[in-house]
This record gives structure tokens, C-alpha cells and sequence, in this order.
């Protein structure tokens, strides 16, 4: 539809009373007939197309825009004076080398015959908003991924159970298809200690190469320049990279990879290894893992420090609850410290297991190294006495000084069918009596 002379001139009119309130305006500001020609634009918005605004009258978007730009502008003009509503429209374009995000306000013109004769647009940029708002996402779904880690941290049971977390967490971070996470070994060479579910599905290599390509394995290939080269990698196009060798026969194809080295005290740990994210990865994506690595170190470090405690409090639990055959048919179990729950249930195992291992018909309990007797240890004592009686041997208590035996007569304790003595020695000569042995003297 044409415009008549009479709507162009009345149009007119109101663009030359508009004119000096655009102005005054901070937005860019444009004003469009019904065939989205120009008809007016403030400095503001002419400026961006490094033009005047007498220069932009009369033109349409094709004159400044790529075409497929132009048309979308086009489109939204005809469907806001199709409509006679105003709508708000979030838009991105390019400008040299640099993207800039606007927020445009179009709506449509009423002439004074209550007909839509054009529509009027306003738009600001929102660029540095917007990427502060995108960046703020980022640092939060970061710290959201940080927080998973430690929380997940604590219900995994292997160091690989938390690798895979770990690698679960930057994939989902990036958007990335699998990837792996690998840490140095003694020799120099890399040890895979999680590969992504993606990653095996789209494997195709035979199972039995499998554990030698990924355990093991020389510095080599584009990951490799991350461990070399001790700083984060990405590649958005692996085929042609100078340090490319290749693929195995029957590994997913690699489109795109990002490669964050895990740092602990200034050295290379080893490596999370991204792949495949729709597009490529950016600097957003190495930012966001970099952040994610320090967390994955830690939790790494702490888990691989807690199995190293635990280890070794089960070794000293074992120590301090030894059960040793002195005779042929006689068990000895020394206790020494505390008695708490871990402790008694390790040392009736281990009695126990003593008892049948060597047919022991007699056993001494030794608590000379017992600190101090309470109702819960002497309960502990109690069960593991009756659980011996059980199986048909004699315990004999050693160890009982005078301010342990009044503690246990004040607690109530039971012991009349226990054998007790004072010392190690005297139940010795005790347990040798019950299996029919005797000390005597040598002759000079």
C-alpha cells in the first residue's frame, strides 16, 4: 500500500514538530511510513550508520543493512502496523569487529483520523548490561558447579567415583559431548581416571585396546600441548592443528576441544579434557573450567588424603588389637587406649577369628594399657568374653588393677564367671594350669 499525498504530508508535519523533542532524546530514534522508508531518525541513531540524518530520510533498511538484517527489520515494522501494538524486541548486530546487544521499542503511529500511518521506533544500546547480566550467569553457574563438587564430594565412595563427578560437572559447564580426566603418573605419562558415559558409547575401538589407550599413555597430541606447555588450550579445529596426530581407528570424531591442566603447587597434576562443544569453546568456556580445576584439585587432594588417614587408621586399629598364640592353645589379646565402637568391633573380629584360627582353648584379655574403665567399654568386654565362652573357650581377664575392679563393682558389671588377675604373668601361669601345663624350676 502506498502512502496517499495527503498521509505523507500530515506525516510530515508531525516529523518536523518531532524533530527537536528526538533530539533531546538519549536513544536512537527513527520514524518510518507504512513502507518502512525513513522518514526521520534523530543524530543519535544516524550516527551509528555514519551518516546525517537528512542522509537516512528516505531510505530503507536495505540501503544500510546486510539483507537478511534488513528483511527481519521489515518484518517486524509490518507486524507492529499490522497490529497497531507496541512490542519490545532484544537485538543483536555487528558493527566492524564487535556484536552489540539493543533493546528497540517499536511502536505504530495514529494519524488524526485514527488510522495507523507509520510506526516509530526507539532503541538503546544494552551491550555493557547485558554482558555484565551474561557474565554474572557464568560466575554463578560456576560457583553452582564448585558447590556440586564439594557436595558430591562426600557421597563418593573411589577417587574415579569423584573424577567422573568432576568431569559430569565441566561438561554440563561447557556444553561439551565427553571428555576425560587424566592425572600424571610416576613415570611421566598419563592415567585417565574418568572418561565421560558419551565418550564410551560413541567409542567403537575393540575393548580389549581400550585400557591401553587410556592408561598409560605418552605425552602426545593436542592434550599433550596442555601438559607441556602447562597453561589451557582451545582448538576449534583439531584436523588441522600443528600438533594433531590423528585418531585412533574407531574414536568419536574430535570437533572442537578445550584442555585445562590441573595445577597443585605450582606443577602439572594433570589435565580435564573437553570435546565436541556445538561451535566451538571459547574464553568464556577456559574461564569457567580454569575456576572449575581449582575446585576439582582440592577435592581430588582431600579425597586422596582421607583414603591415606583412613588406611592408616585402619592399620593402627590393627596393631593396637593384636591377637597373638603364646602356647599351643593359648591366645593372647593386649588392648591398648580407648575402647570406641570401631575399635571393640575390629578386636571381637579379630579375637574371635584368633580363637578359631588356632583352635585356642583358652584366652586372655589383657587391659593392663586400658586408661580407664567405663560401663561402655566394660560392656564391650562383657561381649566379647560371652561371644568367646560361645564357642567353648575359657577367657581369663588380666590386667584388673584395684581402681578398675572398684569401677566395675560400682557400674554393676557381672564378671563372677570371668576369671580375672592382676597381672599378664599371673593369668599366664593361669592359662597354663587349664591346658595342663606347669613352670618348674630348672635343677643347678
Amino acid at each position: 500500500m502506498v502512502a496517499t499525498d495527503k498521509t505523507r504530508q500530515e506525516l510530515m508535519a508531525e516529523v518536523s514538530n518531532m524533530k527537536s523533542f528526538f533530539e533531546a532524546l538519549p536513544h536512537k530514534v527513527f520514524l518510518k511510513d507504512r513502507e518502512s522508508v525513513y522518514l526521520l531518525c534523530n543524530q543519535n541513531y544516524a550516527l551509528d550508520l555514519g551518516l546525517t540524518p537528512d542522509e537516512v530520510c528516505g531510505k530503507t533498511d536495505f540501503d544500510f543493512f546486510p539483507r537478511e538484517l534488513a528483511e527481519k527489520y521489515q518484518i517486524d515494522d509490518q507486524r507492529v502496523l499490522a497490529s497497531g501494538k507496541a512490542e519490545e524486541l532484544e537485538e543483536r548486530y555487528v558493527k566492524g569487529d564487535q556484536e552489540f546487544i539493543v533493546s528497540t521499542r517499536k511502536c505504530a503511529l495514529i494519524d488524526s483520523n485514527g488510522k495507523v500511518s507509520g510506526v516509530m521506533g526507539f532503541f538503546w544500546d544494552i551491550t555493557a548490561y547485558k554482558r555484565a547480566e551474561e557474565k554474572a550467569l557464568r560466575q554463578n553457574a560456576v560457583l553452582n558447579g564448585i558447590n556440586r563438587i564439594f557436595r558430591e564430594a562426600m557421597s563418593c565412595e573411589t577417587e574415579r567415583d569423584l573424577a567422573y563427578t568432576c568431569l559430569k560437572v565441566a561438561e554440563e559447564l561447557t556444553g561439551s559431548r565427553f571428555g576425560f580426566v587424566g592425572e600424571l603418573n610416576p613415570s611421566g605419562r598419563m592415567d585417565t581416571l574418568a572418561l565421560s558415559d558419551p565418550g564410551w558409547q560413541s567409542c567403537r575401538m575393540p575393548e580389549n585396546e581400550v585400557p591401553i589407550l587410556i592408561n598409560n599413555m605418552e605425552i602426545r597430541g593436542i592434550w599433550g600441548e596442555v601438559i607441556r606447555q602447562g597453561r589451557s588450550l582451545i582448538v576449534n579445529d583439531p584436523a588441522i592443528h600443528p600438533a594433531g596426530v590423528g585418531i585412533p581407528e574407531g574414536h568419536p570424531p574430535l570437533t572442537a576441544f578445550l584442555g585445562v591442566p590441573l595445577m597443585q603447587g605450582g606443577r602439572i597434576g594433570g589435565i580435564i579434557a573437553l570435546a565436541n562443544k556445538a561451535g566451538g569453546y571459547d574464553v568464556n568456556d577456559q574461564e569457567a573450567v580454569e575456576a572449575l580445576s581449582v575446585a576439582v584439585v582440592e577435592v581430588m587432594r582431600n579425597k586422596r588424603l582421607t583414603g591415606k588417614i583412613a588406611q592408616q587408621s585402619q592399620e593402627i586399629m590393627e596393631l593396637s588389637t593384636p591377637v597373638v598364640q603364646v602356647l599351643e592353645g593359648v591366645v593372647v589379646a593386649p588392648l591398648i587406649g580407648i575402647l570406641d565402637s570401631d575399635r571393640t568391633q575390629r578386636f571381637m573380629e579379630r579375637f574371635l577369628d584368633g580363637i578359631v584360627e588356632t583352635k585356642s582353648s583358652v584366652a586372655m584379655v589383657d587391659i593392663t594399657g586400658v586408661p580407664a574403665v567405663d560401663t561402655q567399654t566394660a560392656q564391650h568386654l562383657i561381649e566379647a568374653i560371652t561371644a568367646a565362652r560361645l564357642l567353648g573357650t575359657r577367657v581369663i581377664l588380666t590386667g584388673v588393677r584395684p581402681a578398675i575392679a572398684q569401677t566395675l563393682v560400682h557400674l554393676g558389671i557381672d564378671l563372677s564367671e570371668v576369671e580375672t588377675r592382676a597381672s599378664l604373668s599371673a593369668g599366664l601361669s593361669l592359662a597354663m594350669a587349664r591346658i595342663g601345663l606347669k613352670v618348674v624350676p630348672k635343677e643347678e
